[in-house]
Formats: C-alpha cells, structure tokens, sequence
C-alpha cells in the first residue's frame, strides 16, 4: 500500500478484502497476533526481516487469509498499546542490524477493536540477521512468501548499500558541475548559491521503481516551494519531472530560485542571491532555509508514499572570498568571520530514517550538518 500509515483505516483495510488483494512481496497477513513462545517470536523477526532485505512492505495483523487471498477483518483480542510495545521491543532485540523506521500503526476498526499494520521500509543497511536464541538466519520475500537467499543472493544484499551510496554521490557531483558552470535547470540571478538535494534511497534502486505523480504534483504546486518561499510562484511539468519557479514569469531568463522534482523523487534546490554587496552570507539564513526546505520537501515526499531512508546533501556554490555574518553565543552580531578561500563547499550529507515531524526534530537530525556549516564560519557549534 503506497500510503502514508497514518491515512489508513478500516475502509482501505475492506477494500484490499473486497478487491482480493492477495499476499505479495510487499504484504503479508495475519489472522492473530504472535504468541511468546520462541517458535513465534522468531516467525515474526523472520517476517520483519524478509520485508527489509527485500522490498519492504506491510505486515497487517487482524485479517484472516485463505491461500493468500484477505477473506476478513478479525480484529485482536489484546491490549493493543501492550501488543505494540512487545512487538517494537521483540524487533529491536531479535535483529542484527537494528532496522530503522519500523513503524507500528492500530487501526480502529469498531467501538475498541484494531487491526495492527506494522510499515517495514526497504532497507539500505541490509541484510539483517535474525539473532535471537543465536539462530542466525537470514531472510528475503518473493511472491511466495519468504525465504532463506543462497549465496548469491547474499552476496547482492551486502553490496547493494554500498552501490547505492555511490550513485548518491555520483548524481549529487554531476549536478553540482552543472549547476556551477551555469546550466542547472534554470539560470540563476547570480554565481553564489546554496544548492540542496533530497534523495530518497528508493530513486537509486532500479527494483523499488517508484515514480512520483506529476498529476497529482500539478494539482499541489506549494508541496516544493523554492527556498524562502512559501508558496510557488510558477511551477511547470518539464522532461526531467516537476519544476517550482521564485518568479512568476516562467520565461524570465534568470530565477532567483527553483526546486526541480525528478519523476524518481528526488528533489534539487537552488537558491542565488544570498550575499549582499559587501560579501557577507548570513549564517542563520543559510541554516534555516536548509531546515526549513528539508522539512518541508521531506515530508511532501512523505505523501506522495516515499517513507524510505532520505539522503540530505548541501552545497555552497561560488563563495570564494566571501565570509559569514552571525551573531555570537552572547548575541552579539557580527558581519566578518574568517574569509573563504574554497570556491565551493560540499557539507557531509545527513540520512532521515524517517521523516521529522516537526522543526525542531529536523534540527536535531540535521545536527551534524548545520554545526559544520557554522564550523566553516569559525563558530565551533550551530
């Protein structure tokens, strides 16, 4: 189900009943909760973990199945904030690595009664082993259900990360090259820009093979603001995907800023004029454009079904000889720090296990990220 967890309820839970949704690589059902003892504890952890090193998916607990195919809705007999607790608790202990971002989500389905959806994302930092009882297993999902990889398969799991890291990087540095040399998606109105890349793991990985909804992004310009926007003053469907304009005349020659959404999900801002004559950038504007374009774009992403693991990448771009003005722990202004001597600076990229709910949660996580941008300006925190 491409759907946000917290939109499910108990009549997308009848439809997939009414439509015959059977059980695939990306769904399981289950008529009763996991019992405690070893044989079901570690069921479920093979369950959990067959999702991530594949594909991810939904594992539903309250619907009865004949051969795969949802015949009912059986909602649990148990203290549903108990039941997920246990299940969060057996997932962090059962499994080597930990996954990151599984989610639990009751469902009320009438008067008290809930069905559990448990949201296992496609993992980036797989394989994971089952660990508990040292049993030391391994496992994948196909269409028929889960099962232990050969060697091969193995093999692929462990490499995969790695791989896509790679193209992460690549694709970030051949945008960067264009962007510098004057042929990002739009000119811009001056060379000193901040550029920064959202990139959902799954836009690198051939077998997820998601495609975000041009339509549905037409009808919804203001999802991808340009920097410092809040709203879209022009957006167009272009060859690449989407694109959100800072002006309102789409034919004018230079933009202040644009977001170029990508059919795969990725998300480029750009965003000039963010020295002034005296060539001073502004620390706190830098910051917080970048943690409010993040949240923003992160959790847009979020609705069009992108829950996976989301890498952040920020760059500043002809800054040479320029410095940053910030005011100091003790709140004084000031407009000279160290000058720059690089022309260009690649901050190190943050990874979102899941999308921030809030400001300052995306702070948190861009933590690392914003202290060494305030580094580069002499501060030794953000």
């Amino acid at each position: 189900m491409h759907l946000p967890l917290a939109e499910i309820n108990v009549d997308i839970l009848n439809n997939l009943i009414s439509v015959a949704t059977e059980e695939s690589k990306y769904i399981e059902y289950k008529r009763d909760v996991y019992g405690s003892s070893d044989d079901d504890r570690a069921e479920f952890l093979a369950d959990i973990s067959s999702l991530a090193n594949t594909s991810g998916g939904d594992l539903i607990i309250g619907i009865d199945a004949h051969q795969g195919i949802p015949t009912g809705i059986c909602p649990l007999r148990v203290n549903i904030d108990s039941e997920k607790l246990r299940l969060e608790s057996m997932a962090r202990d059962g499994l080597e690595p930990r996954i990151g971002n599984l989610q639990i989500e009751k469902v009320l389905v009438s008067l008290a009664d809930y069905v559990l959806v448990i949201r296992v994302p496609k993992s980036y930092n797989s394989p994971h082993r089952v660990i508990f009882k040292k049993k030391n297993r391994f496992w994948a999902r196909s269409s028929a259900g889960k099962y232990e990889p050969n060697v091969e398969e193995l093999r692929y799991l462990f490499n995969a990360g790695p791989q896509i890291a790679e193209k992460i990087r690549e694709f970030r540095f051949s945008r960067i090259a264009k962007i510098y040399s004057g042929n990002g998606h739009r000119r811009l109105l001056d060379d000193v820009c901040l550029v920064i890349h959202v990139l959902p793991l799954d836009a690198f990985d051939f077998s997820a093979s998601r495609k975000i909804s041009l339509e549905d992004m037409y009808s919804r310009p203001n999802d991808f603001p340009p920097i410092y926007s809040g709203t879209t003053n022009n957006w167009l469907i272009n060859f690449h995907g989407f694109i959100s304009l800072s002006n309102a005349n789409p034919q004018q020659e230079n933009q202040r800023s644009y977001v170029q959404v990508y059919r795969s999900g990725i998300v480029e801002a750009v965003a000039s004029s963010i020295a002034t004559d005296n060539l001073a950038i502004n620390l706190h504007k830098i910051c917080d454009g970048v943690v409010d374009s993040c949240l923003k774009y992160t959790s847009a992403l979020n609705l069009y079904g992108y829950e996976s693991p989301i890498c952040i990448m920020v760059s500043l771009l002809g800054v040479k000889d320029h410095h940053f003005a910030f005011k100091s722990p003790e709140g004084n202004w000031s407009d000279r720090s160290q000058t720059l001597t690089e022309d260009q600076l690649h901050f190190d990229e943050v990874v979102f296990v899941s999308p921030p709910a809030s400001r300052e949660d995306c702070k948190l996580a861009m933590k690392s990220l914003l202290d060494q941008i305030a580094n580069t300006a002499g501060l030794a925190c953000y």
